[in-house]
């Protein structure tokens, strides 16, 4: 994982919490491979419709902060952050439906 990209994330907007913060992570994590450990997960991909990217991270509570950091450095440059799943597709929530209203069904005749 390159680090290389971090410092573009600071600009004017970012609030001075945040760039000390991510000031501390480069001087801490100058070596990329020590994050290793504490990075669990780091996926950059486009949505379906290509309109939107998202970024999704899992971090150990070590770096919690620098990740919150980069998280409100990205919104204060316009970006929207979502903290939840997306939407399930069409053919999912069809399917779910029936299995939904028969789990209703059961509870209904045991009486809960």
């Amino acid at each position: 994982m390159s680090l290389a990209w971090l410092p573009m994330s600071m600009t004017a907007k970012t609030p001075t919490s945040c760039k000390t913060k991510l000031s501390e992570l480069l001087e801490r994590f100058v070596d990329p491979s020590s994050l290793d450990d504490l990075i669990h997960c780091f996926i950059v991909a486009s949505t379906f419709d290509g309109k939107l990217i998202k970024v999704q991270v899992i971090a150990d509570a070590q770096v919690r902060p620098a990740v919150l950091a980069i998280g409100q450095a990205l919104v204060a440059r316009g970006v929207e952050v979502k903290f939840c799943p997306p939407p399930k597709a069409s053919a999912e929530q069809a399917v779910a439906l029936p299995y939904r209203q028969s789990v209703a069904r059961r509870r209904q005749m045991i009486g809960r």
